[in-house]
C-alpha cells in the first residue's frame, strides 16, 4: 500500500515538473520570438496598416481622439465613447515609450487628432527587475520619453492627457523570479513627476485614485500583474469619458 502510495506521488511529481518545464519551455521560445521581432520591427510599422486603410475621416462636427501606449491601451475594452467623438485605438503590446516615440509620427500625429490619451511607461519600469542596478537610469529614461511624447505632441496643437502609468497587481509565482520592489517604487517616481507637470494642453489623470490600494491595482480591476479587467476599464471610463467630452467642448468653443 505504501509502495502504490509512493509510486502515486512520484508521479503526480514527475508529471508536474514536465508540464512545468513544457510551460517554460514555450514561455521562453515566446519571449526569444518576441525580442527578435522587436529588432525585424521596432516600430510596429505594419501593425496598423490595414486599420489605417479603413478608417474613415471624423463625421461633420466628431472628434478625432486618438488612445496611444503599450498593451494596457491595447486592451482598452470597453473603450471610452465619449458623445461626438470617433475613438482610435493605436496601443502596442509590450511597446516601451522609446518604441511609442518612433511610431508617433505615423500612428498619432499623421491622425490629426485633436486629443490623444497616453498609457505607456510600465514595459520600461518593470525592468528595474531585471537590471536592479540600472534603476535609476530607466526611471529617468521612462520620463524623458514620455516627456518628449507630450512635446512632439503638443507641436502640433494636440491636447494630450496623460494617465499616471498603472500600479503593478499581483505577482504571480514565475514573475516573482524577477520581481523587485524597486518596480513600484519606480513607478511612484515616474507618476509624481508627471503630477507635477505643468504644461498647456496636457491634462495629468491620477489613475491611483481610481484603481489602486495599498500601491497595488485593486483585486476587482486586476487582469494579472500588468493588465486591467472589464471592471477596471470602466472605472477608468467614468472618469475618462467627461473628461474627453469637457476637452471637446472648450476646444470647439476657442475656435469659434
Amino acid at each position: 500500500m505504501r509502495l502504490k502510495t509512493a509510486i502515486t506521488a512520484l508521479v503526480i511529481v514527475l508529471s508536474c515538473s514536465m508540464l512545468a518545464n513544457i510551460f517554460l519551455s514555450w514561455r521562453a521560445m515566446k519571449y526569444y520570438l518576441d525580442s527578435q521581432m522587436v529588432r525585424l520591427d521596432p516600430a510596429s510599422e505594419h501593425k496598423f496598416a490595414e486599420e489605417d486603410r479603413r478608417l474613415q475621416k471624423p463625421g461633420p462636427g466628431q472628434t478625432r481622439i486618438v488612445l496611444i501606449g503599450d498593451s494596457r491601451i491595447a486592451q482598452w475594452n470597453p473603450l471610452p465613447s465619449p458623445a461626438n467623438c470617433q475613438i482610435v485605438n493605436r496601443g502596442v503590446s509590450a511597446e516601451t515609450t522609446a518604441q511609442t516615440i518612433l511610431r508617433l509620427k505615423r500612428d498619432v500625429i499623421d491622425l490629426e487628432p485633436r486629443i490623444i490619451v497616453v498609457q505607456a511607461g510600465i514595459n520600461d519600469l518593470k525592468n528595474v527587475g531585471v537590471f536592479p542596478k540600472q534603476k535609476d537610469e530607466i526611471v529617468s529614461s521612462c520620463w524623458k520619453n514620455l516627456d518628449t511624447i507630450i512635446s512632439q505632441t503638443r507641436e502640433h496643437d494636440i491636447q494630450v492627457v496623460m494617465l499616471t502609468v498603472f500600479p503593478p497587481g499581483p505577482v504571480g509565482l514565475l514573475r516573482g523570479i524577477i520581481w523587485s520592489s524597486e518596480i513600484r517604487n519606480g513607478t511612484d517616481r515616474v507618476n509624481e513627476m508627471m503630477r507635477n507637470l505643468k504644461c498647456e494642453g496636457v491634462t495629468v489623470v491620477d489613475c491611483d485614485s481610481i484603481l489602486s490600494a495599498n500601491k497595488a491595482i485593486k483585486a476587482r480591476y486586476a487582469q494579472g500583474t500588468f493588465h486591467l479587467t472589464a471592471a477596471g476599464y470602466q472605472a477608468l471610463n467614468a472618469t475618462i469619458t467627461p473628461l474627453l467630452e469637457r476637452l471637446t467642448q472648450d476646444h470647439s468653443k476657442h475656435n469659434e
